[in-house]
């Protein structure tokens, strides 16, 4: 089973992971999340040793290569986005399975 923070750090790495694949790098693009933890670890200098350390580092070497985007947190109950996706994907994802339902499921949601 994977922590909620690992959860939410892998849900913005595949977002940026899915901006770079849109090759929208010259867009300015502003990530929401409300993961405060996420986003700390992202703004963090340091090496994070924690089991998730790996994909805040992926997160963070993807955002070197995306100029203009943005990764901020926002409140739980602002993020309409986070409540969909946890509304259609099950709490048991696996890891794997979390990857492939984030690549399946239409997020047509995150542009209205």
């Amino acid at each position: 089973m994977i922590s909620v923070f690992e959860a939410e750090a892998a849900g913005v790495r595949e977002t940026l992971s899915w901006i770079k694949d849109m090759q929208m790098q010259e867009d300015a693009v502003t990530v929401e999340s409300d993961s405060q933890l996420t986003i700390l670890a992202l703004q963090s200098i340091g090496l994070n040793l924690l089991e998730v350390g790996e994909v805040i580092a992926s997160c963070k070497q993807i955002l070197d290569n995306l100029q203009r985007i943005l990764v901020v947190f926002i409140r739980k109950n602002a993020n309409k986005v986070a409540h969909e996706i946890t509304r259609i994907i099950p709490i048991t994802c696996s890891r794997l399975l979390l990857r492939v339902c984030w690549r399946l499921f239409p997020i047509s949601f995150c542009f209205e």
